[in-house]
C-alpha cells in the first residue's frame, strides 16, 4: 500500500474511485457513495431549516 486510498480499498473491498470530467466519481465507488451520503446529510439538515423557519443555506 501507498497510499490512503489504496488502504481504503483494502478495508472496504470497492474502488476508491476517480473524479471523472463531469466532476461526480464512478457509481458504486467509495467516493461516490461517501459523497452522495454527506449530500444526503445536507438535503436533511436544509430540510429542518427550512421546516424551522431558518437559513437552509
Amino acid at each position: 500500500m501507498t497510499s490512503v486510498t489504496d488502504g481504503l480499498t483494502v478495508l472496504t473491498g470497492l474502488e476508491a474511485g476517480v473524479r471523472g470530467a463531469d466532476g461526480t466519481y464512478p457509481e458504486g465507488s467509495l467516493n461516490r457513495r461517501v459523497e452522495d451520503r454527506l449530500q444526503a446529510f445536507a438535503d436533511i439538515r436544509k430540510s429542518f431549516a427550512k421546516e424551522a423557519g431558518g437559513d437552509a443555506q
